[in-house]
């Protein structure tokens, strides 16, 4: 279920059901995953409508992960070859993807076959992502970074097993900070699991 709430945690109202909610940059819209036995699909709501939108109903059943870029015009997720497992989602395969927020312009970002890719977190000037993928060599498998250029998709590799397993990414914009921004301040952040 999504719910809102103040900042001081109170007027909590809930909105709709679903799981996985991103804010739209204009704070106006919800992205998230409506779920169900037979499907976990893209949905918006809208907070000044109160009305839910499915969309790519009929071709995309599955995903999770959805992010709204910068701008609002477009939500990047990741599209599963998923199932309910005993009252759980799960899925052993993940491509990325981007849609505009109308439902039009499905894009693969992604193409390997054999990808997990997951997380998708859009840059702040809107043309690249970063991500989450398994890495199966050298064994055993790590989930590590990823960064796509929107322009040719070809990914870039962040992080290795050397530091284990990384999530969650995110991208600092440093032009909201300073007006002459420094190299040292082009950078991410993430979270990792210590392996020992």
């Amino acid at each position: 279920m999504i719910y809102i709430a103040r900042i001081n945690g109170g007027s909590v109202q809930k909105l709709t059901d679903g799981f996985m909610s991103s804010w739209s940059p204009d704070g106006h819209e919800i992205v998230f995953v409506a779920g169900g036995v037979r499907h976990a699909r893209l949905s918006i709501f809208s907070l000044r409508t109160r009305t839910t939108k499915t969309l790519l109903q009929n071709k995309m059943p599955w995903v999770v992960y959805p992010s709204w870029s910068p701008r609002g015009n477009k939500i990047a997720f990741s599209k599963i070859n998923g199932a309910f497992q005993q009252g759980f989602l799960s899925w052993s395969r993940a491509q990325l993807y981007i849609v505009n927020r109308d439902g039009t312009g499905l894009h693969q970002i992604t193409k390997d076959e054999k990808a997990v890719a997951m997380e998708p977190t859009w840059s702040p000037h809107n043309g690249e992502l970063i991500y989450t993928d398994v890495v199966t060599r050298p064994a055993p498998w790590t989930v590590q970074l990823f960064r796509t250029d929107m322009s040719n998709r070809r990914p870039v590799q962040l992080t290795d097993a050397e530091v284990g397993h990384n999530y969650d990414a995110d991208w600092f914009d440093p032009t909201t900070l300073d007006v002459s921004p420094s190299e040292q301040l082009l950078t991410t952040v993430w979270g990792k699991i210590k392996l020992d």
